[in-house]
């Protein structure tokens, strides 16, 4: 049970994924095989394999900046923070959704 490690009142932030990794590609290159997709169209301003390359972000830096601020962390993969947090006996309250980070957070994160 890992509930005990948040707080009421805490604050919620899941930074983005660069793109696919690991699991994703066994889901890809099921896609691209199924909708016969050539890897040299254009897909989100690149082309579809260089979308696919993206290396992966990690967040080695960020963490360390802001470890003495943190009481839990997750690596949320398929399903999203709405699917895998109650999995985890974790109930919060995601009606304020926003992508704005609290002003007295933002320094820490850039």
């Amino acid at each position: 049970d890992r509930s005990k490690f948040g707080n009421e009142g805490d604050i919620l932030i899941a930074l983005p994924s660069s793109g696919l990794h690991s699991n994703g590609f066994s889901l890809a290159r099921a896609v691209i095989k199924k909708e016969k997709l050539n890897l040299g169209s254009e897909f989100e301003g690149k082309t579809l394999l260089e979308t696919l390359l993206e290396p992966t972000r990690i967040y080695v830096d960020e963490f360390l900046r802001l470890k003495d601020s943190i009481n839990a962390m997750a690596h949320i993969t398929g399903g999203g923070i709405v699917e895998n947090l109650p999995r985890e006996s974790c109930q919060m309250d995601l009606a304020q959704r926003s992508k704005e980070v609290p002003s007295k957070r933002q320094k820490s994160l850039n």
